[in-house]
């Protein structure tokens, strides 16, 4: 007779790689439970932000008034510090202009989608690492959406709004728009 410890081909496994396999099924099983938990609680919650996203068509590029007016005694403005009003095309602007405000603001503009998830990695690390807000990894069409449609309170929901806005411009309109 054999000895009940050597395996032959076509006989049944021992209970110990029964159960191992049992384990390890029962793990992939809620995984996969977790993971599609997981991508209907995320398409809820972008559904749930984008219902509530203000109507773009209501938008309208905000007045801002100059930063400082220094006025004499009879209230007449003497001089006016920081935004004149004066605006500009980008393409009355020196090359260089445009250049430097993206190599300063966002370098892989010409690289993300609206939205820089590298961006968006090395600030949280930075901030994790600095106990605080020491960095921000916005992109410039998050900052867009921010100052255009939506408020400047820092709130989890606000960013949620400005990544869905900054995804919407970057599908509607080209880079250089």
């Amino acid at each position: 007779a054999k000895p009940a410890s050597s395996a032959s081909p076509g006989k049944k496994p021992t209970k110990e790689k029964a159960r191992r396999r049992s384990l390890i099924g029962r793990v992939v099983y809620w995984g996969l439970v977790l993971a599609l938990w997981g991508v209907i609680a995320t398409v809820g919650l972008i559904a749930w932000v984008g219902a509530h996203l203000p109507s773009i068509q209501s938008l309208e590029v905000p007045k801002r008034p100059p930063s400082i007016q220094i006025a004499g005694l009879d209230g007449k403005v003497m001089v006016t510090r920081g935004d004149s009003g004066v605006s500009a095309t980008i393409k009355e602007l020196p090359k260089y202009v445009p250049q430097a405000f993206i190599a300063i603001e966002d370098r892989r503009f010409d690289q993300h989608f609206g939205v820089d998830p590298v961006g968006i990695a090395r600030a949280a690390l930075a901030n994790i690492l600095h106990r605080g807000v020491s960095q921000g990894g916005s992109t410039i069409t998050q900052q867009l959406a921010k100052n255009l449609f939506l408020t400047q309170e820092p709130t989890f929901t606000r960013q949620l709004q400005e990544l869905l806005l900054a995804l919407w411009l970057e599908r509607k309109f080209t880079k250089n728009e």
